[in-house]
């Protein structure tokens, strides 16, 4: 069995620090946002639990986070802080557009990695093809991939979108609130990709994630 790789990538222009990963049937660290500098501060003032700490870079931050048993590794490159927490305090609000399809951010903004996801990230899209046999809003994206990979569904691609709502009773007013919409698919074809519906990581783009192979 291949094992799982995590490479930081650097390219020329924007994107930086795009983690990529090889199936494996091992949960393993998969991309899970990029969010500004002001909230990576936020998040790690108001996380008591979490452990806060200078790394040379995402690689340093995620083995760090994973040996002390956090779920997620938030890293900032601009300060080199890394902040280790076992609770996802990503508000889908608080996603922003990265620089690529693939995972990459703008090196000035802090990305997040989901230390222990039991499928592996591929890109992000505006639109996945088939019907989902499952459709629910998750409260976090762990709940996401956690529900849709559990052994009473045969699920091969699961997609997973921060989207904003509106509520039932404020559509008159416009109001409602950012949740993550996410759709469990399995069977040929279900939850199929193209490549010129890829587009850049952010808000309302699909992630989408499918079962590891060996």
């Amino acid at each position: 069995m291949i094992p799982a790789l995590l490479v930081s990538i650097l390219l020329p222009s924007l994107c930086a620090f795009a983690l990529v990963t090889s199936p494996s049937k091992s949960s393993s660290p998969q991309f899970a946002g990029c969010i500004s500098p002001q909230t990576f501060k936020a998040i790690s003032q108001a996380d008591t639990f979490g452990l806060l700490s200078k790394q040379e870079d995402n690689s340093a931050c995620m083995e760090l986070c994973g040996n002390k048993r956090f779920s997620y590794s938030y890293y900032h490159p601009r300060s080199a802080q890394c902040h280790c927490t076992k609770t996802e305090s990503i508000d889908p609000s608080g996603i922003e557009s990265g620089c690529d399809h693939l995972g990459g951010c703008d090196p000035c903004q802090a990305f997040v990695t989901y230390l222990h996801s039991p499928l592996s990230f591929t890109s992000c899209y505006s639109l996945l093809f088939g019907k989902p046999f499952l459709e629910f809003e998750a409260e976090t994206l762990e709940n996401c991939l956690s529900i849709c990979s559990t052994d009473i569904y045969d699920t091969e691609v699961v997609g997973v979108q921060s989207k904003y709502t509106l509520d039932v009773k404020g559509k008159e007013k416009g109001e409602g609130r950012w949740g993550w919409k996410c759709s469990c698919y399995s069977g040929r074809n279900q939850g199929a990709s193209k490549e010129r519906y890829k587009v850049g990581c952010g808000k309302e783009s699909v992630w989408r994630f499918k079962v590891p192979r060996e």
